[in-house]
């Protein structure tokens, strides 16, 4: 019986060294939610990002005037070859067109 309790102790330290890994290694859910943002953009689904958009963005443009302009400043540099995250920081405030 004590090998028992042992070794389920054993198991639950294991597991929670391997959720705290999975934890403190997870991408920020700001940054991850940025990002799928740019992936939408990225992958000229325009209607869509205005769709995910905030409200304060919203109120500056209605979906078919993001769309053009969106489409209009993005369609002369081609497809993305790459992005890379140069850095982040967090702050208590936020974009005047992000939530």
């Amino acid at each position: 019986m004590k090998n028992i309790q042992t070794l389920m102790i054993i198991i639950t330290l294991y597991i929670c060294l391997i959720m705290w890994g999975a934890i403190s290694h997870a991408q920020p859910l700001p940054q991850a939610a940025a990002e799928f943002w740019l992936q939408l953009i990225d992958s000229n689904q325009f209607d869509q990002s205005w769709t995910d958009s905030s409200q304060k963005l919203k109120f500056f443009y209605d979906q078919f005037s993001w769309t053009l302009r969106t489409e209009t400043l993005i369609a002369p540099y081609g497809d993305l070859v790459s992005r890379t995250l140069a850095s982040t920081e967090t702050t208590k405030e936020t974009c005047h067109l992000m939530n």
